[in-house]
């Protein structure tokens, strides 16, 4: 899982957060919103659950969706050095992440299990369910990803994390498990330049999802993204596939308000996501 400079760099937009933060499952969060029934949970980058961005982001999806929107930490509490990439030093940056073995500290098979929970409990039976574990009762939820929020979001949408019929754990009767369909940890799922998604990832998606795809991407390649459209098709699941000519990886969360393309591009993926959650969590 190799960490390149595109993964770091950022512009930091201006604006203060208006959410507050709490606990969901037994991670840290930042929480915005007010909706009871449908619900966003963002997996941030590696900029961490404070990035500004991502916060600001949040609070767009929840007033422009009418979603509750929460962004875990799911790092434990670390965070990049945020003197190297602003002073843009990836020289000494990506041996850093190297020496503080970020790659194998937040590994999937890592960070899984935290995420997955963390969907899990926006879905269980509770109300407002503040504190570690406890439900908050949401109706729909779905989850978007940008960068190594990526892979996460394809972790969520997979058939494999459908909860199925004969689930020992899962004993009701209701009207999904006698069609004998599984019951899903996310609704709906949206992810923008994605991070280490691998086509074993598209090949169990089950479902709906957006792809946000930035023309330039060394992470998200043409070839990937063919494949990735071609399989979609195949799947019979509905999709979106949303591209950004002229602009780069990083730039849909991370981009500079002052270059034209860049601007117009963030605002056409934070329309693209709250359409897409409108459509499909309401």
């Amino acid at each position: 899982m190799p960490i390149s400079s595109c993964c770091v760099q950022t512009f930091t937009w201006d604006g203060t957060p208006a959410g507050k933060e709490t606990t969901l499952a037994s991670n840290p969060a930042y929480v915005t919103g007010t909706n009871k029934d449908a619900a966003v949970l963002i997996i941030h980058d590696l900029l961490g659950w404070k990035y500004n961005n991502v916060r600001l982001l949040a609070d767009h999806y929840a007033r422009e969706a009418d979603v509750t929107v929460f962004v875990p930490d799911f790092f434990d509490g670390w965070t990049v050095d945020w003197d190297l990439v602003e002073q843009e030093r990836w020289a000494e940056l990506l041996p850093k992440l190297a020496e503080e073995k970020f790659a194998e500290n937040n590994a999937r098979e890592v960070r899984a299990p935290d995420i997955e929970a963390c969907a899990r409990v926006l879905k269980a039976e509770g109300a407002n369910g503040e504190g570690a574990g406890k439900g908050w009762g949401f109706k729909r939820v779905g989850a978007v990803g940008f960068c190594y929020g990526g892979w996460a979001v394809a972790h969520l949408g997979s058939r494999e994390r459908e909860e199925k019929k004969n689930n020992d754990n899962n004993n009701n009767n209701n009207d999904a498990d006698n069609r004998g369909e599984g019951k899903k940890l996310v609704d709906a799922i949206s992810m923008g330049h994605p991070t280490f998604l691998t086509r074993e990832d598209v090949d169990k998606l089950a479902v709906p999802i957006q792809i946000l795809a930035p023309e330039f991407d060394e992470q998200f390649t043409p070839d990937f993204k063919r494949y990735t459209f071609d399989k979609l098709l195949q799947l019979n699941l509905p999709f979106e596939y949303v591209h950004f000519p002229g602009v780069k990886h990083g730039c849909l969360v991370r981009g500079r308000g002052d270059v034209p393309r860049e601007r117009e591009a963030m605002a056409q993926a934070k329309n693209s996501v709250v359409a897409w959650f409108k459509m499909h969590l309401h």
